[in-house]
């Protein structure tokens, strides 16, 4: 038997763990760069009040502060978290950007989370744990655990530029950098902390023992179930339709409620279907406490629920699913090329080592929507 040769060239997979990153990092990620645009939404509106806009300075700020903060919601809970991203950044970094650049560049931590921003819109931070996942009709089977693409290099070489110019940065490190670094680090949380963490990947063999049946003709049902799936970390449980199987929709109807099969046929119903669904999440022991406390009231609102469904079915009915696709956009890595191309020649011209070619100012005007610097 031999042994590999040292020098033996590498294959491209070999250095994949270079731009590799973990689906359940970036939705972390998602949530804490919500989170941190939406403390900016009331201070991001007086910007555009006291610059001035078009039909009314109160007027415009106050529209502008209700489109981001849903937009900003939307890409928190991961809801068409590629357009929601796309929104958020044109409002909460162009636009004030031109309205009044320089009080924007003064702020380190809105500097970092707008170049965050725009590369987040190259990145595809809806594959875990978000309404766009849970409602995907393939149920996520065609994504991979994890990516390695020009723009999550990008992303991730940003990162550590933050920490570099950190670092070098003259006041310190405030509360509000504090917390931009640590929600850029969520992103760079490699795939075997997760494991050793006990949080199943999203694309998990499917768990069998138990099985979720619903009223297939109950739009809402089938929606709040693949929520609930996708919240509480069991989308390895499968689900299908009581339609499927008469005896099953019979014994739904009897029950007036969805069913919990269990590992020998069991009939679970109402609370006590959801809380031996909550014993297969990894989250499962507080929250099987907390169910527990609170059982008569979860029923009572179950069964109200299933009486108003046929109007909820209508309330939410512009939820609508949304095809994931493992493909990756060439249009969008050519734009992460030209931001990785620019931000390197600037940090080689700036900081390494004067080049022959300086950045021009066209382009340096661009620099700032790309990369972390204060």
């Amino acid at each position: 038997m031999t042994s590999p040769s040292v020098d033996s060239p590498r294959t491209p997979s070999d250095w994949a763990w270079l731009s590799s990153m973990d689906i359940r990092s970036l939705a972390l990620f998602r949530v804490g760069l919500g989170t941190a645009v939406l403390l900016h939404v009331s201070p991001l509106a007086a910007v555009v009040s006291e610059a001035g806009f078009g039909w009314g300075s109160q007027t415009a700020a106050m529209v502008l502060s209700l489109v981001l903060a849903l937009s900003t919601l939307a890409l928190i809970v991961g809801y068409r978290t590629g357009r929601a991203t796309l929104l958020t950044w044109g409002l909460s970094v162009l636009l004030p950007s031109l309205l009044s650049p320089e009080s924007l560049k003064q702020d380190p931590a809105w500097n970092s989370v707008s170049v965050f921003l725009g590369w987040a819109t190259l990145v595809p931070l809806g594959h875990a744990w978000s309404v766009d996942r849970a409602l995907d009709p393939a149920q996520g089977q065609n994504l991979s655990d994890s990516i390695s693409r020009l723009s999550t290099l990008g992303l991730k070489l940003q990162i550590l530029w933050l920490l570099i110019r950190l670092s070098q940065y003259p006041t310190g490190m405030t509360p509000a950098l504090a917390g931009v670094t640590l929600i850029a680090l969520l992103a760079w949380l490699p795939s075997w902390a997760w494991d050793r963490w006990g949080v199943p990947r999203i694309n998990r063999p499917r768990q069998e023992t138990l099985e979720i049946i619903y009223d297939g003709d109950c739009r809402f049902c089938y929606k709040l179930l693949c929520l609930i799936r996708t919240a509480f970390l069991v989308w390895h449980v499968p689900m299908r339709p009581a339609q499927s199987d008469p005896d099953l929709l019979q014994a739904m109807e009897s029950y007036h409620s969805w069913i919990v099969l269990g590992p020998n046929g069991e009939h679970y119903t109402e609370s006590t279907a959801m809380k031996h669904l909550l014993e297969t999440s990894p989250l499962g022991s507080p929250l099987v406490f907390l169910l527990k406390q609170f059982t008569p009231w979860f029923d009572q609102a179950y069964r109200w629920v299933a009486r108003h469904r046929g109007g909820l079915s209508k309330g939410i009915a512009f939820v609508t699913p949304q095809r994931l696709t493992a493909a990756v956009s060439p249009l969008q890595e050519i734009i992460a090329g030209c931001g990785l191309l620019l931000c390197l020649w600037h940090v080689g011209t700036s900081f390494i080592a004067p080049m022959p070619w300086p950045l021009p100012a066209s382009l340096q005007r661009v620099l700032p929507l790309v990369l972390v610097d204060f």
